[in-house]
């Protein structure tokens, strides 16, 4: 790091904590605000809206700012798609969070507008055909695709056509969160179909699950 970006770098943090000491009590304000609204899981648009209001009424403050000190200091923390977790009171001073991370990540696909479900090794850990919990959870869907960290947790998406996404079954998590992932006959496909697997394991509804997929595909089997 060069002298001028070190200088840049001391400018911006002096600037910062200066903000910081100026609107201490705003900022705990908008806090106070998230922690009313109903739903713990926001899109950072929603988080900036509020900054705006108390704007109004309580002098202007730098919204980039506040984001940065409400994060930083675990008030708020990124999921995924630039949505954010909301922490109680309780779970900021005690570190923790009441849901898990993969249960963050499944409120935000539900909140998008794609298609998804749990797939590949990850389904075959639900369905409770391995024992051995997958390292990686995949997330087959119709729009987003490649190896993602959300939270602390290593994700991989994998791009499906949407006519491809069908008969799936509905699934809860602990916290009642709803999610979907694919049945047994589907999960034996979709690993060979996305070259995870060199055979189809088959079961009584793999033929007419096959018929959906493309001609190039079903003359490989």
């Amino acid at each position: 790091m060069s002298e001028s970006d070190t200088l840049q770098n001391k400018i911006e943090n002096f600037i910062y904590y200066k903000f910081i000491i100026k609107n201490m009590g705003q900022i705990i304000k908008i806090y106070e605000a998230l922690l009313n609204r109903k739903e713990k899981v926001c899109h950072k648009s929603k988080i900036i809206e509020i900054i705006k209001e108390y704007n109004k009424t309580l002098g202007k403050i730098n919204i980039q700012n506040a984001l940065k000190y409400l994060s930083r200091h675990n008030y708020i923390k990124k999921i995924f798609l630039h949505f954010y977790y909301i922490n109680s009171l309780d779970e900021r001073e005690r570190g923790f969070c009441f849901y898990e991370d993969k249960e963050l990540l499944f409120i935000v696909l539900n909140k998008i507008k794609i298609k998804w479900y749990i797939g590949l090794n990850s389904a075959l850990y639900l369905l409770g055909k391995t024992w051995q919990t997958p390292n990686i959870l995949t997330i087959v869907n119709n729009k987003i695709s490649g190896k993602k960290k959300i939270l602390g947790m290593n994700t991989k998406f994998v791009k499906i056509k949407e006519n491809l996404i069908f008969n799936l079954k509905n699934g809860k998590t602990k916290n009642s969160i709803p999610y979907l992932h694919s049945d047994l006959a589907k999960t034996y496909i979709d690993l060979t179909y996305f070259k995870e697997s060199n055979k189809i394991i088959g079961t009584k509804k793999t033929k007419k699950y096959l018929k959906r997929y493309p001609k190039w595909f079903r003359k490989l089997i």
